[in-house]
């Protein structure tokens, strides 16, 4: 039984980080500043937020630069929003990036 649990984790595990790693990668090609690519959701504990997309475990979740809607994207100088931005994106990059996620764990099961 707990071997059962075990492979259900990992297995749940790698789904997810697939997942987000599609969004990810797709981002980044798309020059969009990712903020977080984490495998889990919530804070990771001990560590500052470093940015710029870097790996963490955590206890899935992947945060885009924002403008809109209470987002999480920094002015830049003289008051103009970021070209890296995910809402500054056309809607087909958004869409892509979006996609990517689902895409990804298709793929992974061809």
């Amino acid at each position: 039984m707990m071997m059962m649990i075990l492979t259900a984790v990992v297995v749940l595990g790698v789904l997810v980080f697939v997942h987000e790693l599609g969004h990810f990668l797709v981002a980044k090609r798309a020059r969009v500043g990712v903020l977080k690519f984490s495998l889990g959701s919530g804070q990771a504990r001990g560590r500052e937020e470093r940015g710029d997309g870097v790996p963490d475990l955590s206890p899935p979740a992947g945060r885009l630069r924002q403008d809109d809607r209470g987002g999480s994207d920094r002015r830049v100088a003289g008051g103009r929003r970021s070209e890296r931005s995910f809402s500054r994106k056309s809607v087909g990059v958004r869409s892509l990036i979006i996609l990517a996620g689902p895409l990804s764990n298709i793929l992974l099961r061809s």
